[in-house]
């Protein structure tokens, strides 16, 4: 019997596992705790994070400014509450205007990640907005909520059973303005808090005494969104089983991708498709290609019936490479995307099934944090097809400057 708990493998499980364990994580340079219940029931391990946050963040005054992280939560579940006093220096104009958000990611757009607003509170043309992750809409909002200026306003977001439906709900002063039943609720791990995101500009204010709570008993664990960086084993291998490419499936998020870097895997095609590109595997800091680093690299199948590869090359975010031969189908093929260190320069290479479709100077080669991997993005149609034996080989930039490992 094996299993996972704060990413130590146990093998096997034994009684002395029994017990909490306190798992420490370091997230942006921050560290934060979290307890994980461990038991075995006829043989079996069962893992239990108990959900029960009830901490006030600060007591004192916060004054809203651009990327200003106060903590990270370990949690925040299907039941939640935040709480605070809201002061307006200005009402605002027509410009969006940020006051405190919480992100299981980064809150950055393209798309709005489900649990990167969990909550979000903004400004616009004079009105405040609050925007949550309900029914798997990641930015549903309550509009034109009228707010005092320059007087202290009690505001609480809320997700709580009432008559016995799990309900979004938002006071202002104690009344009621808004109310919406989630029925896909979810617990977020590791939740960044910002006074100020770094997106919108911050609204002229502040805030104080902010207190957060939460529980995770509607949902038990059912549904899980994590993009904490998980460190990649020293084999390299992310999966070696086959994964059924399909949208929207992450499947890890990297600590780092190095300038030098090694990605590997077998790509097995079922079908071609109508569509103009089909999604097999794509490395990304965030989106789709907003930045640079949001394809590095990004990998389709084309109505052609051509691979299409795409990295960050050069200064350019979406560096396009397609193959000539038709490959064909149902037959496994070898997939190796690369860049190394040659006589000083970073080579970039691309070879499927043991076809070199590039090898070229990349003089603009980029250390990219918090990778999110997905086998099948958010953005497109999946590949009919599945890949296996997906191996990472890379190194921190900042340990290697002059001598990277072999790859």
């Amino acid at each position: 019997k094996t299993d996972t708990v704060c990413g130590i493998v146990i093998e096997p499980v034994q009684q002395a596992d029994i017990g909490t364990w306190s798992c420490q994580y370091l997230i942006n340079g921050q560290w934060i705790s979290e307890e994980t219940d461990i038991d075995i029931v006829n043989n079996e391990i069962e893992i239990d994070g108990p959900v029960r946050t009830d901490e006030m963040i600060q007591n004192g005054e916060i004054v809203l400014k651009p990327n200003n992280m106060i903590t990270i939560l370990p949690n925040v579940g299907s039941e939640f509450k935040v709480d605070f006093d809201l002061y307006l220096s200005e009402l605002g104009g027509k410009q969006w205007t940020s006051i405190l958000l919480f992100a299981v990611d980064m809150g950055l757009r393209d798309p709005i990640k489900y649990g990167d607003r969990i909550p979000g509170v903004f400004m616009y043309d004079k009105k405040l907005y609050i925007c949550s992750a309900i029914n798997g809409n990641s930015n549903t909002c309550m509009e034109e909520i009228e707010i005092k200026l320059k007087k202290w306003t009690y505001v609480e977001i809320c997700q709580h059973v009432l008559n016995g439906k799990l309900t979004f709900e938002i006071l202002i002063d104690g009344k009621s303005v808004y109310k919406k039943v989630n029925t896909k609720p979810c617990l977020f791990k590791n939740v960044k808090v910002f006074a100020g995101e770094f997106l919108k500009m911050p609204h002229n204010g502040k805030i104080r005494n902010l207190h957060f709570s939460t529980t995770d008993k509607t949902n038990g664990g059912a549904c899980v969104v994590d993009y904490t960086p998980t460190p990649v084993p020293s084999s390299g291998y992310i999966s070696k089983d086959p994964l059924v490419l399909k949208k929207d499936h992450l499947i890890t998020v990297l600590p780092f991708l190095g300038s030098q870097y090694k990605i590997t895997f077998d790509l097995y095609l079922s079908s071609y498709g109508d569509k103009p590109v089909y999604s097999v595997l794509h490395f990304t800091q965030n989106g789709d290609a907003t930045t640079y680093g949001d394809r590095n690299p990004a990998i389709w199948i084309s109505r052609e019936k051509k691979v299409l590869v795409c990295s960050a090359i050069n200064g350019m975010l979406n560096f396009p490479v397609y193959s000539q031969p038709t490959f064909p189908l149902k037959t496994w093929m070898p997939v190796v995307i690369s860049q190394t260190l040659v006589d000083k320069k970073i080579i970039y290479e691309v070879k499927i099934n043991g076809v070199t479709l590039i090898s070229m100077e990349n003089n603009q080669p980029q250390l990219f944090q918090a990778v999110k991997v997905y086998a099948g993005d958010p953005w497109y149609l999946a590949q009919d097809g599945k890949i296996k034996n997906l191996k990472v080989l890379t190194q921190d930039d900042r340990e290697c400057i002059d001598q990277c490992l072999a790859v």
